[in-house]
């Protein structure tokens, strides 16, 4: 039932839509042990899709950068992947299924490669 409600929401405001194809889900529990995460099993999809020629610099590479400064700031924005828009194609690639049924992405989902 909680992933049932967990997905009504984007359901009801088109962050996701049904789909004829799905990965699945797999369920966890936060760190509270009451609320959940959904998470999605994108392993499948991962291995079709083609890494970016442009690669993220590494992380010793960026703390070089931070070393004279003086002030940091940490910004959460819960799930500002939605905000990602996405080809027909890459949603019917992303879709997953749930309770509701099979859904599709509207917007981009961290867990694939294709945002990595």
């Amino acid at each position: 039932m909680k992933v049932y409600e967990l997905m009504k929401k984007p359901l009801q405001s088109g962050l996701i839509e049904m789909s004829d194809s799905a990965v699945p889900i797999v369920v966890v529990l936060k760190k509270n042990r009451v609320d959940i995460r959904m998470c999605i099993d994108y392993r499948l999809v991962n291995n079709f899709i083609e890494l970016s020629n442009y690669p993220l610099a590494s992380i010793d590479d960026l703390l070089v950068g931070f070393q004279q400064a003086m002030c940091f700031m940490s910004l959460d924005k819960a799930s500002g992947f939605w905000n990602i828009r996405m080809t027909e194609r890459a949603k019917r690639i992303s879709a997953f299924v749930c309770p509701l049924d099979i859904s599709n992405g509207s917007e981009c989902r961290l867990a694939s490669k294709m945002t990595r």
